[in-house]
This record gives structure tokens, C-alpha cells and sequence, in this order.
């Protein structure tokens, strides 16, 4: 820099600190081309003594934010030891008088180049935190991001990215639902009557996963995806049904601990847990069902052996929502034992299909007709009504 330059540099370095008092990270930030191998605060040391103005009143930028960093980065490491993490980002918030602040002093001075006092903030809290846990900056897909907002509450605001699992459940005793019912009165929002939970006061499994799976990841929530559905009376045998859940902003980020199968309330039984990448689709399945049935009318044996049609044929379940047919098969149909007014039938189907209206369907219209929602269904073969009693799940396997 030559000596023209440095002079005109240090009249402006004192007219801007005779008009606006500016802590040595503030002053220094603004003249970046000056001596660039050192830091700002550094850099604003130096200039200050140049022009020979000692440290003001609070800073009119940060108002004595900078100089008081070091217990920022601390009250932030301290809410951050919560977590787990191997990477993180950090984010700050700051009020738009602040910024406006640093604005006003360059369109003043018309000084250029210069660092933000976000930027600096986003750094230098960066560097602490690395310094102090051995953890590195990842800009994109970070376990956590940081939001610190230094001039309002909640100081620190923490964002863990979620976790995704696969796993599988049991269930072993009858009339558990499988999700949550959300509460009629206060609709998912929160009430006395529901206990401020938002979902009415009966039995889940989603409830009895969230025991295991919510202690442990210490998340907000949980997220369940279903491979398929059973009824709240009926059993979840075998290798157990398969499932997805997100968990939203866990604490802890491994399966450390956790020792399966775990026996929750001798009720349902959480098999396993596998930490997995999002999932992109849910897989195609097929179930392997018991089923019980139950003859309002009389019915003979002769009659019975139309239903042997029903290996590997083809259902058409119509979908309302999608307003489509759905083609669903049904494998390995066989009456295994038969009394005077219930049969037990086991049978292999596709995922998806609805195993009550298989029994007795619904009609429902389409195109100013009547059909039946679910065809062929065991009372249709038949010609008498049938009803479900319950169906049982005794596996469910997932196609490669």
C-alpha cells in the first residue's frame, strides 16, 4: 500500500470512529485490503492505534456482541453436549436494525469487500465449536444445524437431521390399534380430554414403538410408515410386520444400547431396528393371513369347494381414493378346519388387500351402478353372507 493511500486509509479509519464507535472486530472487518494476514480484530487493534482513538462506548454494530464471543460460543457448546452429532452447521439470526447498522457505516464511507457481521459470526462460532469437540463444518446434510440468535430467545435453536429405521413388530395380544386415533374434540391440537397429546385415549402400537424408539433417540416425534395393516383384534405372528419411522430431531444418533427382541408391556414386541437411509418407495409385499370366518346361514362342503377357485386368483379392489382397480392375488388358498357355523382359512395374498371386504364387500357406485368394492369376495362365491370374525397375521414378506 503506498504511503498516499495508507493516509487517505487512516483518515477515514478516524472519521468513521469520531462519528461511530466500533469494537476492534467491527473496525477491522471494514477494511479488509488492509493487511490481510491478520484477523479482523486484529486488524482493528491496529488501526485504532494508528489514529490513536481508544475503545468507545458499546459497539454502535454489535452492540458489544464481538467482544463478548467467547461465552456465546460457550452457552452454544454447552445446549449442543445434548446431542450426537459428526458434523454440524451453523446459522445465525440477527435483527434487520443490526444489519442495517453495518450498511448505513459502508454506504457513509463507501467501503467495499468487507466481511458481514453474520459471516464473521457464522465463522468464527464455526471455529470455536471445532476447535473445542474435534467435530468438522459440513455445509449440506449436517447431523445438526445451529441457529443462534444472539439479540432474542431462544438464543440457540438446534435442528438435527432425522433418522430413518427399519424394523418389525409383534403383536401379541388383541384390540391394539395400529395408529393413533387423533382426539374428535380438540382434532390433533391438544386438550385436558385427550391429556394435551392430541390423539384419544386408547391403546396404539404406534404408542408402544414410541416407548422404545422416542426414549432412545430422544426425538420430537415419530414418524411411522406401515408395510401394510392388521386389524385392531387380530395378531401379528411370525417374522413380525415390517415398518419405516423418520424420527424428527433426535438427540442421539446410534442403536447403541438397545437390545432386541424388547418385550414392551408383555404386549408388542420390537424385533429389530436397522438405521437406513430415507426410503425412496415402499416395497411390494405379500402376507400370509389366518383367517376366521363365520356362516350366518348354513352351508355344505359341496359348496365350500368353489372357493378352491381361489388359488392364485385375481382380485379387483377398487380404490375410491384413486378412483382406479387395483389388481390384488390371492396364493395358496385352503380351508384349514370347519364347524357347523366358522371356518379358519389360510391363505397368501398381496399387500394391500382388504381382508374384510374379501370376506363380505361393500357395494358401492360407479357409473350409476352398484358394484361390489371388492371381486370376487368369499360371500359372492358362496351366494350367503359371511362375516369376518378376525384375520391374524402370520407373515409378511417383503419382495426383493
Amino acid at each position: 500500500m503506498s504511503l498516499e493511500s495508507k493516509e487517505k486509509l487512516l483518515t477515514i479509519v478516524k472519521k468513521l470512529l469520531n462519528e461511530y464507535p466500533l469494537c476492534d472486530k467491527c473496525l477491522g472487518r471494514q477494511f479488509p485490503q488492509y493487511m490481510r494476514e491478520l484477523d479482523n480484530e486484529q486488524r482493528g487493534n491496529m488501526l485504532r492505534k494508528m489514529v490513536k482513538i481508544p475503545l468507545q462506548e458499546e459497539c454502535f454494530i454489535c452492540h458489544g456482541l464481538m467482544p463478548s464471543l467467547q461465552k456465546l460460543i460457550d452457552d452454544v457448546l454447552n445446549i449442543l453436549s445434548e446431542y450426537e452429532y459428526d458434523n454440524f452447521l451453523i446459522g445465525t439470526s440477527l435483527p434487520s436494525d443490526i444489519v442495517e447498522r453495518e450498511d448505513i457505516i459502508r454506504s457513509r464511507f463507501k467501503l467495499k469487500g468487507g466481511e458481514t457481521l453474520k459471516s464473521e459470526l457464522n465463522r468464527e462460532i464455526g471455529l470455536g465449536i471445532a476447535l473445542k469437540t474435534g467435530k468438522q463444518v459440513k455445509f449440506k446434510g449436517a447431523d445438526v444445524t445451529i441457529i443462534v440468535a444472539p439479540f432474542s430467545k431462544p438464543l440457540v435453536t438446534i435442528q438435527s437431521k432425522p433418522i430413518y429405521l427399519f424394523g418389525h413388530y409383534l403383536k401379541k395380544k388383541r384390540g391394539i390399534r395400529q395408529k393413533k386415533v387423533r382426539c374428535k374434540k380438540c382434532k390433533g391440537l391438544g386438550c385436558v380430554e385427550c391429556d394435551y397429546l392430541g390423539s384419544a385415549k386408547q391403546e396404539s402400537i404406534e404408542d408402544y414403538l414410541n416407548k422404545i424408539i422416542l426414549n432412545h433417540f430422544k426425538g420430537s416425534k415419530v414418524k411411522y410408515t406401515w408395510i401394510g395393516g392388521e386389524d385392531s383384534t387380530s395378531l401379528v405372528l411370525g417374522n413380525g410386520r415390517p415398518f419405516f419411522c423418520e424420527v424428527i430431531n433426535p438427540k442421539v444418533r446410534r442403536l447403541i444400547g438397545l437390545n432386541f427382541p424388547i418385550d414392551i408391556d408383555n404386549k408388542i414386541i420390537l424385533k429389530d431396528l436397522q438405521i437406513i437411509d430415507k426410503p425412496k418407495v415402499i416395497p411390494k409385499f405379500t402376507t400370509d393371513i389366518l383367517l376366521y370366518i363365520k356362516f350366518n346361514e348354513s352351508v355344505n362342503n359341496e359348496a365350500l369347494k368353489n372357493l378352491n377357485s381361489l388359488n392364485n386368483a385375481v382380485i379387483h379392489q377398487i380404490s375410491t381414493k384413486k378412483r382406479k382397480v387395483l389388481e390384488k392375488r390371492v396364493y395358496n388358498f385352503r380351508i384349514k378346519s370347519i364347524s357347523e357355523d366358522e371356518a379358519q382359512v389360510e391363505m397368501s395374498c398381496d399387500g394391500g388387500l382388504n381382508i374384510k371386504k374379501f370376506v363380505k364387500s361393500s357395494l358401492i357406485k360407479i357409473g350409476g351402478k352398484e358394484v361390489p368394492e371388492v371381486c370376487p369376495n368369499l360371500s359372492s362365491i358362496l351366494n350367503i353372507n359371511l362375516e369376518c370374525v378376525t384375520f391374524d397375521i402370520l407373515n409378511v414378506h417383503i419382495q426383493s
